[in-house]
């Protein structure tokens, strides 16, 4: 490992698969398309690597408040739940 490094996987799919995430999944999360997310993943860049590496940090930290079906939840200023991904 690369002290250097600022993502640690090697492999956006793998990383994926250990947080327990479909591609279906992410590509919802993320707001793209599955054709979007395998021309990402393709092309390999920093910038799709950064956003994964974002991905993850927020659903490790916001797991320990969130049911497993559940990794995401807008809600209004009043508290009451809008949508959950």
């Amino acid at each position: 490992m690369n002290d250097n490094q600022i993502v640690y996987y090697t492999s956006i799919p793998n990383e994926l698969k250990r947080l327990g995430l479909t591609q279906k999944k992410a590509c919802k999360l993320l707001g793209i398309s599955r054709s979007g997310l395998n021309h990402r993943i393709a092309a390999n860049t920093l910038a799709f690597h950064l956003q994964i590496f974002g991905l993850a940090n927020y659903l490790i930290k916001s797991n320990n408040k969130a049911s497993k079906s559940e990794y995401l939840t807008i809600r209004s200023s009043n508290g009451k739940k809008i949508r959950s991904y």
